[in-house]
């Protein structure tokens, strides 16, 4: 079932399938506000946490919640360890952490019965940062117990596009009653482990450990890479109840796909697992950005699903 209403001053979509609700602002960054599950008994399992105190959508990029939309870069972008640039054609241009499109204008181009598309509409000032001919859509899709969000972005000019986008799931925890972070734990399948330092530069952490406790004080900022497959595990330590998060080909994830964790305090009530298609600052780095040739169309797509 689909329903709109009018909150924040705007319209917002709400979509009912089985005993899951869906909450949208298409047209504001095409944001993903909550994902919430009625388990019976006036039980409600938040999965996807979007803050209750939230009265103005004026600066949707800075609410910590949903699922705000990184493009055309994941991350930050530098310029001679500059941040805030990128450089393209020996051009210097502007580019604000985790892109544009999260506090962007969409236009709906689809309401459907299990979700919605939408379509990126560029202003002058994203033009300046992104000066290419091109279409970016979100598509979402919505089930009982999963959902998979789709980016496509169409090269419509004459030469090739870069683009690293990536998911910002601010997933709910804890989310059973009477545990703490420390009773949850994310498994994610990678060969190395960095940090961005100040200067956009990756640096390595010897240490790579698949599994880690949320409660770990190195956790946040931590960058995964060089996957062995695409599906990542948010869950109860006790195995008993699991958040998959999977790339489109679970099992060859893009090449250079990475997943940040990320957190903003110790007693935040949400954690961030965060897919991405390539490493941040990628085009000064050489690597880890992915090129659409004129006329192609690029997908970048991540399943989540409760268990």
């Amino acid at each position: 079932m689909h329903a709109t209403s009018n909150e924040f001053g705007t319209t917002i979509h709400r979509w009912t399938i089985g005993s899951s609700s869906f909450r949208a602002a298409p047209t504001l960054g095409a944001r993903l506000m909550d994902w919430k599950i009625d388990q019976g008994k006036e039980r409600t399992r938040e999965v996807i946490y979007w803050p209750s105190a939230v009265s103005d959508l004026a600066q949707i990029a800075s609410i910590r919640g949903g699922n705000p939309v990184l493009f055309p870069f994941a991350g930050r972008s530098h310029d001679e360890g500059e941040p805030g640039f990128w450089r393209h054609a020996g051009r210097r241009l502007p580019m604000p952490q985790h892109g544009f499109a999260r506090q962007g204008t969409f236009q709906l181009l689809e309401t459907e019965h299990d979700g919605f598309i939408a379509g990126f509409v560029p202003d002058a000032v994203t033009r300046d940062a992104y000066p290419f001919e091109y279409k970016f859509t979100v598509r979402y899709r919505f089930r009982e117990r999963s959902m998979t969000v789709e980016f496509c972005l169409t090269n419509g000019g004459s030469v090739p596009i870069p683009w690293s986008p990536g998911q910002h799931f601010y997933f709910k925890v804890p989310w059973r009653s009477g545990t703490s972070r420390v009773d949850y734990s994310v498994t994610i399948p990678a060969g190395s482990t960095w940090r961005q330092d100040a200067r956009g530069n990756l640096v390595a952490i010897e240490d790579v450990r698949t599994t880690e406790n949320l409660a770990a004080p190195d956790l946040p900022f931590r960058l995964h890479g060089d996957l062995s497959h695409g599906r990542c595990t948010l869950g109860s330590c006790d195995g008993t109840e699991r958040i998959i998060i999977t790339f489109a080909n679970a099992y060859e994830p893009p090449p250079g796909a990475c997943v940040l964790t990320w957190t903003e305090h110790d007693s935040s009530p949400f954690y961030c697992v965060e897919p991405w298609l390539g490493i941040p600052n990628g085009i000064a780095l050489g690597r880890g950005v992915t090129w659409i040739r004129p006329g192609e169309i690029g997908t970048f797509g991540v399943d989540v699903a409760v268990e």
